[in-house]
């Protein structure tokens, strides 16, 4: 499914697997509203948002991509809302690239990578999340100029680190963060972890 140049479609009660590339793609201005449907075992991005698109997904299940289970990148925006994202070949999502997306009352569990990858770039706002057992280094990785925002979530029983943070900076608030093998929070001496209200 391809949604773009402003285009405003509702889905809902689906199932979208098997593409060769992308399950649902949002580009150029693209809206919509993915509603309680199932999107998994694409190619690339299960869901790809970019160059200003603003979908809302809500109350669905993203699994078993190839490579990301939501990518969000050039300036691409999105609600993810009450939704599981999780058993996907790269981060279950990927933020880059100028991107800011807001996520709210979802699970990110058992990617192949990272839970939440974020780089070049690129911002965010998790609220009301779990994120967990995301086995690789990091479940969550801010890198190159990075900005994220996590409130009222928790970030449990991963790798080695719950939160790696190289040349960037997470505000963070009423979190738990716990149970990683090296340490829940790393940052480099580029970095700021500020502390802020929920």
């Amino acid at each position: 499914i391809s949604i773009d140049t402003a285009a405003n479609p509702t889905i809902d009660r689906c199932k979208i697997y098997n593409s060769k590339m992308y399950g649902i793609s949002v580009s150029e201005n693209g809206l919509g509203h993915i509603l309680h449907s199932d999107i998994f075992e694409n190619g690339f991005a299960n869901i790809s948002i970019d160059t200003a698109a603003n979908p809302t997904i809500d109350r669905c299940k993203i699994y078993n991509s190839k490579m990301y289970g939501i990518s969000v990148s050039e300036n691409g925006l999105g609600h993810i809302l009450h939704s599981d994202i999780f058993e996907n070949g790269f981060a279950n999502i990927s933020i880059d690239t100028a991107a800011n997306p807001t996520i709210d009352r979802c699970k990110i569990y058992k990617s192949k990578q990272n839970g939440i990858r974020v780089t070049d770039n690129g911002l965010g706002h998790i609220f009301n999340s779990d994120i967990f057992d995301n086995t690789f280094d990091h479940q969550i990785h801010l890198k190159n100029n990075s900005e994220l925002t996590l409130t009222n979530s928790n970030v449990c029983n991963g790798g080695e680190y719950g939160i790696y943070i190289e040349n960037s900076i997470l505000n963070m608030g009423n979190n738990i963060v716990a149970n990683h093998s090296k340490m829940n929070i790393y940052q480099d001496e580029q970095s700021k972890v500020l502390t802020i209200l929920p």
